[in-house]
C-alpha cells in the first residue's frame, strides 16, 4: 500500500500537519525538524498524490512548456535549464511539442488547461488568435525566446537584434555587402528583430540593406537545398551567408560541400545559437552564441516567482534580454 502521511506521522512521532508542512517547505517548522521528516519520506518510499493535492489545494505543482521544433539542441538547453530550477521548488515541467502550425500550438494550450499552474511558451504564431487561448488559461505565462508582441507578458530571452547586428557586421568585413539571410519565417520575431539587427549593421556602414537576398521556410535541409539554389541562381557571386540557426548552416555547409563550393575561400558562412555541434563540424562553424541554459533557468524563476507572489497593483511585465556573443571560427575567415 502506499504510504500516507500519517504513517510518516506516527512513526515521526509529531503530527500529521508537522509532516504536511515539512513537505510543503513552509516556514513555521525548523530546518532540523523539516531535514528528519523528508529523510524520513524518503526512507518510507512517500511520493505526493498529485491528483489528491490539486483537489485539495487547486494547484497542480506543475508547470507546462509549450515549444516546437524538438530537434533543435538550443531547445532542449533550455528545458533542461527550466526543469532544473523548476526541480529546486519542487515544481515538475510538463513539457509539449506543436509542429508549428497556429492550430496546433492552441490546440496543444487547450490539453494543458487545468493540468497546470503556469506557462512557459515559445510562441511560434503572431495574431490574437493565440493571445486569446494563452489568456484563456487564466494562468502566469512567460514568452521564452519568441514574443507576441501584442501580448504584455513577462519574457526572458536573447537580443536576436544585436545577435542579427554582430553577425552582419562581421561579414561585412570578411566578405563585403554582398551577403544573405536565410530565415525560418518573417512573422516570427527573432527572424525579424534579427533583420533589423543587419539592417543597423549596414547602415552603421552607410550602406545599402536592400541589396541583402533573403530567404524564408528553411525548416529542413531540403527547403534550404532549395533557397541556396535560387540564391546562387539569382546571384552567382554571393560571399556571405548568415543563418537563423546552427542546423540551417550545418546544412547549408553541406550542401555547398556537395556543390564543390569553398567555405570560406568562396563563401563565408556564419550560424545563429553556437550549438557544440559548430565546434566540431568539418569546417567549424562561426556563430552567435546565447547562453540557453541561463534562459531556461530565468524563464522558470520568473514564472515561479509569479506562481508564488500575490499580485500587489497593476501587473507589470518584465523583460529580461540576454546580449549575445559572436563566436568566430573557420567558416567565416578571410582567406
Amino acid at each position: 500500500m502506499a504510504v500516507t502521511v500519517t504513517d510518516i506521522a506516527r512513526r515521526a512521532g509529531v503530527s500529521k500537519g508537522a509532516v504536511s508542512k515539512a513537505l510543503n517547505d513552509k516556514h513555521d517548522i525548523s530546518q532540523a525538524m523539516k531535514k528528519k521528516i523528508r529523510k524520513l519520506a524518503d526512507e518510507m518510499g512517500y511520493s505526493v498524490n498529485i491528483a489528491a493535492k490539486a483537489l485539495s489545494t487547486q494547484k497542480t505543482g506543475t508547470i507546462g512548456i509549450v515549444v516546437a521544433f524538438p530537434q533543435i539542441p538550443t531547445v532542449a538547453e533550455r528545458i533542461i535549464g527550466i526543469q532544473e530550477l523548476a526541480s529546486e521548488y519542487g515544481y515538475l515541467p510538463m513539457v509539449t511539442f506543436h509542429n508549428g502550425t497556429l492550430t496546433d500550438e492552441i490546440t496543444h494550450l487547450q490539453k494543458l488547461r487545468n493540468r497546470i499552474d503556469g506557462l512557459i511558451i515559445t510562441p511560434i504564431n503572431q495574431g490574437g488568435q493565440l493571445v486569446e487561448a494563452i489568456n484563456s488559461l487564466k494562468m502566469p505565462v512567460v514568452f521564452m525566446n519568441e514574443m507576441i508582441s501584442a501580448s504584455n507578458t513577462d519574457f526572458v530571452g536573447d537580443d536576436d537584434e544585436m545577435g542579427g547586428r554582430l553577425a552582419a557586421a562581421h561579414l561585412l568585413e570578411t566578405a563585403g555587402h554582398n551577403i544573405a539571410y536565410l530565415g525560418n519565417n518573417l512573422n516570427y520575431y527573432s527572424d525579424s528583430a534579427i533583420l533589423r539587427g543587419i539592417r543597423m549593421a549596414f547602415e552603421e556602414k552607410n550602406m545599402d540593406y536592400n541589396c541583402v537576398s533573403v530567404y524564408w521556410g528553411n525548416y529542413s535541409q531540403a527547403n534550404t537545398r532549395k533557397n541556396i539554389a535560387a540564391l546562387l541562381a539569382a546571384k552567382p557571386d554571393i560571399k556571405g551567408i548568415f543563418t537563423f540557426s546552427d542546423m540551417i548552416a550545418l546544412w547549408a555547409l553541406d550542401i555547398l560541400n556537395e556543390w564543390k563550393i569553398s567555405v570560406p575561400g568562396d563563401i563565408k558562412l556564419v550560424g545563429y545559437d553556437d550549438i557544440e555541434f559548430a565546434k566540431m563540424a568539418r569546417i567549424p562553424l562561426t556563430s552567435i552564441s546565447q547562453p540557453n541554459r541561463e534562459i531556461g533557468h530565468t524563464a522558470a524563476s520568473l514564472l515561479i516567482e509569479r506562481l508564488q507572489k500575490k499580485p500587489a497593483g497593476k501587473f507589470i511585465p518584465k523583460k529580461i534580454v540576454f546580449p549575445p556573443t559572436l563566436e568566430i571560427r573557420e567558416s567565416s575567415h578571410l582567406k
